[in-house]
This record gives C-alpha cells, sequence and structure tokens, in this order.
C-alpha cells in the first residue's frame, strides 16, 4: 500500500512537471506533431523504462486536453533512450570532425574502440562502441553496449560520495569536540563543498580545507583548525567506492564480446562525477588507495594498455556542463548518426500453467544486436482441470520473462492467464492439450514486449477450442 502511495505521488509529481515542461517549451505555439525522447539508467528494467514513457504519455494527454478549446490535438510520439547511448551522441556530434582530422578516424576505415563513462548523481553508466565513418561521412556506431545490466546491484553515483563526505566531516567534528547535530551539515552543503572545494583542490594535489559553512563552529573549537582533507585522506575514506566502480568497468569490459580493454583506442568521461581525478586513475595504470585499477597490481585484471600508454586518449566532453552531456545528446539524436545496439542482458521466457512448469528458454543473449524478435511454443501436454473455489478458474496459467546477466539475479517479470472452462466441461472432466505460443521482442530503447496466446484444445470434441490472448511491455 505504501509503495501504490509512493508511486502514485511520483507519476503526479512528474506529470504537473513534465506539462509544464511542455507548456513552456511550445510558448503557446501550435505544432502538428512533437517528438519527445525519454533517458534513463542502463540498469533500468524495462518496467521502470516503460513506466517512466507512460507518465510522459500521460503529460501529453493533459497538453492536448488543456488546448481542445482551440481545435488543437499534437501528435506526439515518445520514445526512450538509455542514458549513456545519450551521451554517445553527444561524444559523436561533438567529436566527429575532430576525429577526422587528426586522421584517428578514416572515411571508409577500420572502426575505433570507444569506452564512455556516464558518471550522474545516482548512477554511473557505460557505453563500450566501434565508431567508424563511411565514404560519405555519416557515422556509425557499431555493437553500441550499455552497462550494467538489469541486475547488477552497483550505482557508483555521485550521492555516494556525498554521504561519505557529509558522514566524515561529522564525525570529525565529533571526535574533536563538537557535538554538531547533523541537520547542522545537511546532505546539500556537503555536495556544495564537494563540487565547488573538494575536487578542485584534489584535482590540483592540494590539501582541502575546513566546509565554510561550518566555519562557526571552528571559531568555537580550535582543535577544529587541524582539519585537512588530501589525495591519500579521501582515497581511504572513498576507497569501497572506487573498489566498486572498478569493478564494473571491469565487469562491462569482460562482458563486451567485441573487444578487449587493451584494444580501447580511446576514452571519454563525462557526467558531473566524472571530474574527479581519481576517476582517470583507473584507466591510466596510476590506480587509486596503492593498488585499484593499478597496473601490475595482482586485483587488476584488465589492462588499457592504449589509455596507459597515450594520455591523449583520455578525453572528457568540456564542450558543454557535465551534467547536460546526457540531455545534450537527446538534442542529436534526429542527426544522420547510424546505431547499432547490443543488449546488455540475456531474456529466458517460461510457460507454466496449474502444476506444470516448462523448462526456461534463452531467447536474447548478452551482447546480441538489436532489436531482436523471436517467436517460443510451448507444450504441456494433456492436463486433468484443476478447479479453484475462489476463483472459479480450473485452468491458471503464467509467462514468466527474466532479464539479466544471471538468471538468480534477473529480473522477472509475470503475466497471470487464466481460464474456466466451464460448469459442464468440469462435470464431464474434459481434458485439455495445453500450448503456448509467445513472441518476444527486445528493443533498441530498452524495453521487451512480450505477447502471444494460451491454448486450450480439448480431447472431446463436444467442446469448443479456448485462446487466451495477452499483451505486455
Amino acid at each position: 500500500e505504501k509503495r501504490k502511495s509512493a508511486e502514485s505521488y511520483v507519476e503526479e509529481f512528474l506529470s504537473n512537471h513534465i506539462f509544464k515542461l511542455l507548456n513552456d517549451a511550445t510558448k503557446g505555439l501550435m505544432y502538428d506533431e512533437i517528438l519527445v525522447y525519454v533517458s534513463y539508467p542502463a540498469k533500468w528494467t524495462t518496467g521502470m523504462a516503460e513506466y517512466m514513457q507512460d507518465i510522459v504519455r500521460k503529460s501529453i494527454t493533459r497538453y492536448n486536453d488543456s488546448h481542445a478549446f482551440l481545435g488543437y490535438n499534437c501528435n506526439v510520439m515518445v520514445k526512450g533512450i538509455t542514458e549513456p547511448l545519450a551521451a554517445a551522441y553527444n561524444f559523436i556530434h561533438t567529436r566527429q570532425k575532430e576525429l577526422i582530422d587528426a586522421r584517428i578516424l578514416k572515411r571508409g576505415g577500420a572502426p575505433v574502440n570507444i569506452f564512455m563513462l556516464d558518471m550522474g548523481a545516482g548512477t554511473s553508466d557505460i557505453t563500450i562502441f566501434q565508431l567508424k565513418i563511411d565514404e560519405n561521412d555519416i557515422p556509425h556506431a557499431i555493437n553500441a553496449f550499455p552497462y550494467p545490466s538489469v541486475d547488477n546491484p552497483s550505482l557508483c553515483g555521485g550521492h555516494e560520495i556525498d554521504e561519505i563526505v557529509r558522514n566524515y566531516i561529522l564525525d570529525y567534528c565529533r571526535s574533536h569536540g563538537s557535538n554538531i547535530p547533523d541537520q547542522n551539515f545537511r546532505m546539500q552543503e556537503a555536495k556544495v563543498y564537494k563540487e565547488n572545494v573538494l575536487s578542485q583542490c584534489l584535482n590540483n594535489d592540494e590539501d582541502c580545507d575546513f566546509p565554510s559553512a561550518l566555519e562557526l563552529l571552528r571559531t568555537q573549537n580550535s582543535s577544529l583548525l587541524s582539519f585537512r582533507l588530501n589525495r591519500t585522506s579521501f582515497e581511504a575514506i572513498t576507497h569501497e567506492h572506487w573498489d566498486k566502480l572498478y569493478k564494473l568497468i571491469e565487469s562491462a569490459m569482460l562482458n563486451y564480446p567485441h573487444a578487449k580493454a587493451e584494444d580501447i583506442d580511446l576514452l571519454c568521461l563525462t557526467g558531473g562525477h566524472s571530474q574527479w581525478y581519481a576517476v582517470e586513475n583507473l584507466f591510466n595504470g596510476k590506480g587509486i588507495y596503492g593498488s585499484i585499477g593499478k597496473e601490475g597490481d595482482k586485483s587488476t585484471h584488465i589492462l588499457f594498455k592504449k589509455l596507459i600508454a597515450e594520455n591523449w586518449r583520455i578525453t572528457a566532453l568540456k564542450e558543454v556542463f557535465p551534467q547536460e552531456s546526457v540531455a545534450t545528446g537527446l538534442c542529436h539524436i534526429g542527426e544522420k548518426i547510424v546505431f547499432e545496439q547490443c543488449s546488455a542482458n540475456n531474456v529466458w521466457v517460461q510457460f507454466a500453467i496449474n502444476d506444470a512448469v516448462s523448462d526456461l528458454k534463452l531467447i536474447v543473449e548478452a551482447g546480441q544486436s538489436l532489436p531482436i524478435a523471436k517467436e517460443v511454443e510451448f507444450d504441456l501436454g494433456v492436463m486433468e482441470q484443476d478447479w479453484n473455489p475462489k476463483s472459479f478458474d480450473d485452468y491458471r496459467g503464467y509467462f514468466k520473462v527474466y532479464t539479466g546477466k544471471e538468471l538468480e539475479n534477473s529480473n522477472c517479470e509475470k503475466v497471470d492467464l487464466s481460464y474456466s472452462t466451464g460448469f459442464f466441461a468440469m462435470i464431464f472432466n474434459v481434458k485439455y492439450n495445453v500450448s503456448a505460443f509467445c513472441k518476444i521482442e527486445a528493443r533498441e530503447d530498452n524495453t521487451i514486449k512480450f505477447d502471444g496466446n494460451m491454448n486450450l484444445i480439448p480431447t472431446n470434441t463436444w467442446f469448443n477450442t479456448k485462446v487466451i490472448p495477452f499483451d505486455k511491455r
């Protein structure tokens, strides 16, 4: 009940916000057609991605209704895209000419392997792809691979650093005799200190002083004058975060079937959280906290040899604010850029009815090019009826679709199917041959659509065949 209430609140807030954005963007002008792109983290489930798109569609319906008195009805299409792919659009648009001029990209030449790390406040997302330019100067992003997969628990967003820094400073004050309440140094103040002071000092390899938001506290307690944060102490308190991030990078690279770490030609860092000096050290062999990503350390299983050898191969999108890279990429989707995307997840499907359960069938393999459409049939044979006095259903079935890298940690979407064959069928104990048909579509926008039907074919010809269709995204 609490979850439903929270979802309703989120939906109302986002719907109102998007409705206002639409009004502000159109500024009273009437359009026949508007195309809206919705971006979301790569690890979002199909349900979450579709939920966000549905909220946008509802806002658009409200927008059209508000202009109906003018006889106006705009055709608005909503499409989804993962955030790392949107950032990749930005990279290609921004750097294509530069890469051609530097002869890194050659018209009609071999593709360049690119690793993009988009580090936002909530999540860090990865896209690995191969970029080539055809003879007509049209860029092709081949085998684009968004990561992490649905079942990967890592977030590695900037909020984690905000919380670590805030707790460290509060603990430091308390351990030095200042009984400071939590609300005296809020998360937002910790974020401002991190972005405007701490990251800049550490990027310059300088010691960082006490937060100005707590300066009055330091005037009352001289023992706080000794506070300093430098690279060594910062890595000591944040090393678990960087270790998770490195494992995410390593996992993405090991799961990408088209290139190895030593084949990566360019690294592009984007997103507000990517500005730390420490991020580059995960790729250039220097490492963090003495061992994480360090060349030669036994815990380092992959090496970006080209990035280690030549530092110029590590770049950032500085043409826009880092936190606006995804939004800027969405604005370039309509340009002539050909994207061929791979699935980050495996997809399995299973059918069951009453107590009979089919084997799991692998429909989509991680690394396969999208979109993918496949049809699957299940035949569970002749079955007895199993009457349920509560629901009056005697055939209770379901489809389950699992998405993830590993089955045991995968996300599961379920479609329930049930049917009552009727009183006379039960009286005569009519048996049915049960089968099912399912069509799976794994789409480029990171969503899955599956539809089909459950078939009940009576062994007694007096009774009709029953077909129960379903459709779910």
